[in-house]
């Protein structure tokens, strides 16, 4: 059953399903990964010219010649004209960066805002794809 989000916090703790569209040798066969929203940007991201994003908690993954798994990303708009918030909000899935720190060290709200305004911070990769809620009763 859908059940109404009313404000952007509550997309906190919402379980959500990637399907992974790049890059191409994924590990995963169906290409997909699962997660919750651990943080959502904020006025503070809006004051220092950073635009929306998630933070999730995914489903271990490694990808390439990386040893380390990776059990972050965070989710950015791919495309111009889309609001992340009111398309998540909506059950929709939305087009999406998904951006994770090769080392698989921890992604942080700190560190989620200093990649964003590095623009290509060392260290990090990558996927592309699209992000929906599929967590329909909290």
């Amino acid at each position: 059953m859908f059940k109404n989000i009313k404000k952007k916090k509550d997309l906190i703790g919402k379980k959500v399903k990637f399907s992974i569209g790049e890059p191409w040798n994924f590990h995963d066969k169906n290409k997909i990964l699962e997660g919750n929203i651990t943080e959502i940007s904020n006025d503070e991201d809006k004051n220092l010219d950073i635009k929306d994003w998630v933070l999730c908690k995914v489903t271990p993954f490694k990808i390439d010649n990386i040893n380390n798994k990776i059990d972050m990303v965070y989710c950015r708009v791919r495309h111009y004209g889309f609001n992340l918030f009111d398309e998540l909000m909506n059950y929709k899935s939305v087009s999406c960066n998904f951006p994770y720190d090769r080392s698989g060290k921890e992604l942080t709200v700190d560190r989620v805002r200093k990649a964003e305004l590095e623009k290509n911070p060392e260290n990090f990769g990558w996927l592309i794809g699209g992000i929906k809620i599929i967590d329909y009763t909290k």
